[in-house]
């Protein structure tokens, strides 16, 4: 195992402050992107259905686009899906390495006091440091949790819409 000086730790210390605030500037550009994302296709889907159901327009021009607004709404609705999927792994990859960096950053700034105050590690303790390290699971799972509840009523609004679309749209009101 190799020992580092106290310079040497804080180097790579300041690297890893670097890394992190990059990773924390990743992890909210993916998120404002999916917010974006979202709102976009709430707006999307309430102006296509406010003009499926709106009194103003003709049942008669409704019939005879019907099969091009429902392909259109369809069609939005997938390349929606597609690519909140897209940002939504790239978040979480993000995420995940945020994670790691934070853990790094610990043992680092461990490091750092144990070298400092002239302590020797345990052999428990070098080998503990030598382990790939990997994020807190209950942090990661929290923020799992966090992500399916904002995606389940999502997919509870898209599926209801596209019903409630489909049924005016085929029933011809």
């Amino acid at each position: 195992m190799e020992y580092l000086s106290v310079e040497q730790l804080k180097v790579k210390y300041k690297e890893n402050s670097l890394t992190l605030g990059k990773q924390v500037k990743l992890v909210q550009y993916n998120e404002t992107k999916a917010g974006q994302i979202l709102v976009s296709y709430v707006l999307f889907v309430a102006v296509m259905f406010s003009l499926i159901t709106s009194s103003s327009s003709s049942s008669f021009i409704l019939q005879r686009i019907r099969w091009v607004l429902l392909s259109q709404i369809l069609l939005i609705s997938a390349s929606f899906w597609l690519a909140i999927t897209m940002v939504i792994k790239r978040l979480v990859g993000a995420k995940y390495h945020y994670e790691l960096s934070l853990m790094v950053r610990q043992m680092l700034l461990e490091e750092i006091l144990t070298v400092q105050n002239g302590q020797m590690k345990s052999p428990e303790q070098q080998q503990a440091g030598g382990r790939l390290a990997k994020p807190d699971p209950v942090r990661l799972r929290q923020w799992y949790t966090n992500l399916f509840a904002i995606l389940s009523p999502l997919i509870a609004f898209t599926v209801l819409t596209l019903y409630a679309c489909i049924v005016i749209l085929l029933d011809g009101k």
